[in-house]
């Protein structure tokens, strides 16, 4: 069976569904709120994310004995850092937009 607008009882213009004018705009309304309520909690994220990183890194390669596992350590660490850092970056970039109302006019 072949589903279609029709055959769902949904018309194309979705009048007296629950979809009209009003209710999407009320819903952009609403998602553009909760994008701004939670851009600093993004911006907070990233740092205690990177901070904890640091703090991990630090207790893991000290507590390592010297020598090659020390380095093999520390070089896992660099690496983790080195990719995770850049991502965290992009997290609390996200955050300011997301704070100063960046993502509310999307040109399409």
């Amino acid at each position: 069976m072949q589903f279609t607008l029709y055959s769902l009882k949904i018309r194309p213009d979705y009048k007296n569904y629950g979809f009209g004018h009003s209710s999407i705009i009320n819903h952009f309304y609403t998602v553009n709120k909760i994008k701004q309520a939670l851009g600093p909690v993004w911006m907070g994220l990233s740092i205690v994310l990177v901070l904890f990183m640091f703090y991990q890194a630090v207790v893991k390669v000290s507590a390592t004995a010297a020598g090659v596992a020390r380095t093999n350590t520390l070089l896992q660490w660099i690496i983790i850092l080195m990719v995770f850092i850049p991502i965290c970056t992009g997290l609390f970039i996200f955050g300011v937009y997301a704070k100063n109302k960046e993502f509310e006019e999307l040109n399409e």
